[in-house]
């Protein structure tokens, strides 16, 4: 793990934690025989699966080749997409729960136990893995941390729902649709940004801001023709067309290198910056004296 970086270190944790759920929760249907329980088994060994995906998402996106000289970035938006549409299963899972009939629980406590540490294993390895994933800028780790939001409040259904079992009461069903609710809200957010990305739609306006005010800051650029920018994963494209006042292409080039350097340190994960220089146009005027 020691050449692991940190989002793909928070991926396999991840991992290990959603298998080990995963295998407590089956163990607790077999002592209990309570479907919601094994349901929510089945749905942590999902919950495996995507973060096995996004450790091989996150290893493949740091590769380039011959074939591929901008590398495999995207291929972490690709997927984070696959997860949103995970998260929207997830609320079709939990809707399906809260439609169907009730069942017999016979050990209500120790799977109301199991339930309940479900719920804190998850919503703490959600706020974990969001954390990581804004701090390295990760989309793929952001949404399997929404995933794992979603999966805390889905454990929290069935913590209700085997509670209820108490009860003749149907408050689970009534939790459920509105957990379902919050969980669609919640697969959206990574879906849109995924599809931006993927569709190579314009970075972020006040990113490009930053870089404008940069670039304009020089006394020798008299005019940013344009400036445009792109996401491809976590990592930024930049292209931009300036005037120069100067006709000497190595001060030119100068001072396309320096802009470089000064947008990579003020603007974060920047992969690379084309900048196309143009000398500043010389308007010429004659004057007509007549004698």
């Amino acid at each position: 793990m020691g050449s692991m970086g940190r989002e793909e270190k928070a991926a396999l944790i991840s991992t290990a934690v959603t298998f080990g759920l995963a295998l407590l929760k089956y163990a607790a249907f077999a002592v209990s025989g309570s479907l919601a329980i094994l349901a929510d088994s089945v749905h942590s060994l999902t919950d495996t699966l995507t973060s096995l995906l996004v450790l091989l998402g996150l290893r493949i996106s740091k590769r380039k080749s011959k074939d591929f000289p901008y590398g495999f970035y995207k291929v972490e938006n690709l997927v984070a997409l696959i997860l949103s549409l995970a998260i929207f299963f997830a609320g079709f899972e939990i809707l399906k729960m809260s439609l169907e009939r009730g069942y017999e629980v016979s050990n209500i406590p120790y799977a109301a136990a199991v339930a309940f540490l479900g719920l804190l294993s998850s919503y703490f390895l959600s706020i974990y893995k969001t954390k990581v994933g804004r701090e390295t800028g990760s989309p793929s780790l952001i949404a399997d941390g929404l995933h794992s939001r979603s999966d805390a409040l889905s454990s929290a259904v069935v913590l209700v729902g085997v509670l209820s079992s108490y009860t003749s009461l149907p408050f689970d069903r009534i939790s459920a649709v509105v957990v379902a609710l919050f969980v669609f809200r919640a697969g959206w957010s990574p879906l849109k940004d995924s599809l931006r990305v993927l569709l190579d739609a314009s970075i972020e306006p006040e990113v490009l801001l930053r870089i404008q005010r940069i670039i304009l800051a020089k006394k020798s650029i008299k005019r940013l023709v344009k400036l445009t920018g792109r996401n491809s994963g976590r990592f930024r494209f930049i292209e931009a067309v300036i005037e120069v006042d100067t006709d000497s292409l190595r001060e030119a080039h100068r001072l396309s290198e320096e802009l470089e350097r000064e947008i990579k340190a003020e603007i974060p994960r920047v992969d690379r910056i084309l900048i196309h220089y143009e000398p500043v146009e010389k308007r010429k005027k004659r004057i007509t004296i007549p004698l």
